[in-house]
């Protein structure tokens, strides 16, 4: 139907502000733009290891997000036009997802996505370190399928975990060998880049919690407490990642909401085992996978 000029989606778990579609249908007025999307943020109501694992690894990937034009799927506008002229609902018929694809879609088609900082949402679930191993390797895994980035994100990885892996290893080195020099230039080069990381994040919190809060939705969710977690959590986060990111190199099989899929190639996505959905009664009935 062409009177329509674009069609948006939002992630069940996602809570949409009064002003969210116009947002997104303004980010699209721009002719050189064929998607617009917005991020995840997360401000978790409980405080436990595997949300802020999660809430730290998130911080990184919002700004690979940006640089690599990763479109998120849990807010999301693509124009008709792109239906009709490109080849995307095709690809959509035979992928395991159907944001990461879009950035070399768009670009064939001389488009692009358009990221909306307005249209950062929160999500406040809470969620283990089983359910976040899971996850991320799920993101890893459809960046491997479809972004043409994907080396980039690997290497990333690797610096980012053979780096302080390396650092430590000299550590033990200095120790053993009794080389005081070593110890020392190991030590301050492992703080100074942990340092960097942590560093990173009070301004992004900063700046979410501007925009969350001219929504007048509540941003006090860390408390001091919460902030020594948060930094006892990033080598925890490194950690997590550096083996999830491993285990998406190979992955063939995934499982995704009762559902397990064969992965043979980036279209052929093949229905393995489905299982019927089946309400589980839980205390902690905001956990997040």
């Amino acid at each position: 139907d062409d009177s329509y000029e674009f069609v948006a989606q939002i992630d069940a778990d996602t809570i949409a502000h009064p002003t969210w579609l116009r947002e997104l249908a303004t980010a699209l007025q721009d002719e050189s733009v064929g998607a617009a999307t917005g991020n995840r943020w997360y401000m978790p109501d409980r405080l436990s290891w595997g949300a802020l694992v999660r809430y730290a690894w998130n911080a990184a990937a919002v700004v690979q997000m940006y640089c690599y034009r990763i479109a998120w799927g849990g807010t999301l506008a693509v124009k008709t036009k792109v239906f009709r002229e490109t080849d995307v609902l095709d690809k959509w018929s035979h992928a395991f997802c159907e944001d990461t694809m879009l950035f070399a879609v768009l670009k064939r088609a001389g488009l692009r996505v358009a990221f909306v900082p307005s249209l950062m949402m929160v999500n406040r679930e809470d969620c283990d370190i089983h359910g976040f191993f899971y996850w991320v390797r799920r993101q890893m895994l459809t960046a491997r399928l479809y972004h043409p980035a994907w080396p980039a994100v690997v290497g990333h990885g690797l610096i980012t975990t053979l780096g302080p892996v390396a650092t430590l290893a000299l550590a033990c080195f200095g120790v053993v060998n009794q080389d005081n020099s070593a110890l020392a230039w190991s030590v301050a080069g492992l703080l100074v880049y942990q340092l960097g990381v942590v560093a990173m994040m009070p301004p992004m919190e900063w700046a979410v919690r501007r925009i969350v809060r001219h929504r007048s939705e509540p941003v006090n969710w860390l408390s001091a407490w919460g902030m020594v977690k948060v930094l006892l959590a990033i080598p925890l986060t490194q950690s997590v990642y550096a083996t999830a990111l491993a285990s998406a190199l190979w992955l063939t099989r995934v499982d995704w909401r009762n559902a397990t899929y064969d992965v043979r190639g980036s279209w052929k996505i093949r229905l393995h085992e489905y299982r019927p959905y089946q309400p589980v009664e839980s205390e902690r009935n905001t956990l997040s996978l």
